[in-house]
């Protein structure tokens, strides 16, 4: 009777085994959570179309848009405990805890061209700093991709357009250009892009800083109705992280799959805002009365100074936070910028062939 039972046993997992082999993959779920509304410009030609390429490989991508999971610096404590498996996010609210990311993001005037420093953002975070890696394995998490916001600009309420109608105002800032406008007489405050409609409304500040698809996206158009038309410098720090785990758990069909498809999307994501900007600014003049304004000698003077003032001050500043080798790290993104900025030149500018090189240089030799 022991040998029968033993016997039914081993039939009954042979049965099973077969019939798992013979399965289809199971089809997973990922929970993406982002602080972006489901109207933000990358929605329709970046984060749907690499969803639907990923539902081909039964990956089922539920957003959450509009930081109803988790907002800004919150991203990486959801994925630890499970909000999220996957989160969008921009390291600059995130300091603290990432330290060795933020250090690329603080030095926004090396390079201007988004398409540029969406490489750099990822080869300097993905390819040879091992303090990038150690901080997001702290949540659990890994960076999937990076990308670049291009340049940004300060929009208020009232006319600036030097140094003296600046002096005094206060400026929804983050990071590193709040304390550059600082040197230049305004006032920063800390707060969240998405809290920048109410304040500007209620005259809680005076200006903005943002890009130009923000002023659309958040309508900061309705109170802010002046730009000064010169670039701040860029945050090369929008970071899309997932969870450890959860990459874990998809089969390797999956997993190979999600790879696949880390360049495209930080590309596609990049490229959008070049498309939305002129629009922005169209629709800003033309149906809500926005004026540009041209930038005059004395705050374009302070600007160039801050080219290479701003590398000191993120030097200190990365010093301060325990970042890993900051002096070397800071040195290779602007030598990245330069090895990229020849890449993007030698290929026009053109999407795919930024896509094919990014695949070469850097997500092809990262694995999670």
């Amino acid at each position: 009777m022991t040998g029968l039972k033993s016997l039914l046993t081993t039939s009954a997992a042979a049965v099973a085994l077969a019939a798992t082999l013979g399965a289809p993959a199971t089809a997973a779920d990922i929970a993406y959570a982002t602080h972006i509304p489901s109207t933000n410009v990358t929605v329709e030609p970046a984060l749907k179309p690499w969803a639907e390429r990923l539902a081909e490989h039964d990956i089922n991508v539920n957003f959450f848009w509009g930081g109803t999971v988790a907002k800004h610096g919150a991203m990486p404590p959801a994925i630890r405990d499970g909000l999220a498996d996957m989160g969008f996010m921009a390291d600059l609210y995130g300091a603290q805890d990432l330290p060795n990311s933020v250090l690329v993001t603080n030095l926004p005037l090396v390079n201007l061209d988004a398409r540029v420093m969406t490489a750099v953002a990822a080869e300097a975070r993905m390819i040879g700093c091992e303090g990038c890696e150690e901080e997001l394995a702290e949540f659990g998490a890994f960076n999937y991709n990076v990308f670049s916001l291009p340049s940004q600009y300060l929009m208020c309420r009232e006319p600036v357009a030097n140094l003296a109608q600046l002096e005094g105002k206060k400026v929804r800032a983050t990071g590193v250009l709040g304390r550059m406008l600082a040197k230049w007489g305004a006032v920063p405050v800390a707060m969240p892009v998405t809290d920048g409609y109410e304040a500007l409304e209620r005259g809680q500040v005076d200006c903005t800083t943002g890009i130009d698809t923000f002023i659309m996206d958040y309508s900061w158009w309705d109170s802010a109705k002046y730009i000064l038309d010169m670039p701040l410098g860029l945050f090369a720090g929008v970071l899309t992280m997932m969870s450890e785990s959860k990459f874990e758990s998809l089969s390797e069909e999956q997993q190979k799959a999600m790879l696949a498809e880390r360049a495209r999307l930080a590309a596609d994501s990049a490229y959008a805002y070049f498309a939305e900007g002129e629009k922005a600014r169209k629709l800003a003049v033309e149906e809500h009365g926005v004026t540009f304004l041209e930038p005059e000698d004395d705050i374009k003077a302070k600007l160039e100074e801050a080219r290479i003032a701003e590398r000191d001050e993120d030097l200190a500043q990365s010093q301060k936070l325990g970042a890993k080798d900051p002096e070397a790290r800071i040195a290779n993104v602007v030598a990245l910028a330069e090895k990229w900025q020849k890449i993007v030149d030698e290929t026009g500018g053109d999407k795919e062939a930024l896509i094919e090189a990014m695949e070469r240089e850097i997500y092809s030799k990262v694995q999670p």
